[in-house]
């Protein structure tokens, strides 16, 4: 009967175990719970099932492999809008746009710098940088990204669903969009 009942309790810490939500993010401290998908998250080709021919480039996530043709055609705009303390699955404000795109036909991709030591964009926080369609108006993908006061906890940033970066700094925002690429919401744009 002993045997059996710590048997029976070993299963029952096995099974709540089981049950517990492993969904949790390892963050920075006072931000170790996560929210439900899809609000943290990565959205282009080579993330998630994003849009095909589209990708975020480097530092905001590591490069991809592609092997399509750049388009510098497109008519794009980058917008930033706050997430909140804790990520959450919709901004908190209308998202505002950041520097005007500029093509690097060299480089192949389009930049738009970020200034995150702007008025609106306070440290500690969640943002959602988008790349946005100015025809559709529709994003072609999002990085989510924890602009930080420090670097202190970002070690513990899971990279596949956030992107830590420090405030105060002029982010590049680099993106890739290929010919035939799909416009939300639209057409190819060829």
């Amino acid at each position: 009967m002993r045997r059996t009942l710590h048997q029976i309790t070993a299963l029952a810490a096995i099974a709540l175990a089981a049950c517990a939500d492993s969904s949790s993010l390892s963050g920075p401290a006072g931000m170790m719970d996560s929210p439900p998908a899809p609000s943290r998250s990565i959205s282009d080709a080579a993330h998630n099932g994003g849009t095909a021919g589209f990708y975020f480039l480097q530092p905001l996530v590591a490069q991809p492999v592609d092997t399509g043709v750049f388009d510098p055609k497109r008519a794009v705009s980058v917008t930033v809008c706050r997430l909140g303390t804790q990520p959450t699955e919709s901004c908190m404000e209308p998202a505002v746009p950041i520097s005007a795109p500029v093509v690097d036909v060299n480089g192949n991709h389009y930049q738009s710098n970020w200034q995150t030591d702007a008025l609106g964009f306070p440290a500690d926080q969640y943002y959602r940088v988008s790349v946005v369609d100015n025809v559709t108006h529709a994003a072609y993908g999002h990085v989510d990204v924890f602009l930080g006061s420090t670097g202190r906890g970002f070690h513990r940033i899971d990279q596949s669903e956030f992107t830590p970066l420090l405030d105060g700094r002029t982010v590049p925002v680099k993106f890739r969009i290929d010919v035939g690429a799909a416009a939300p919401g639209g057409g190819t744009g060829d």
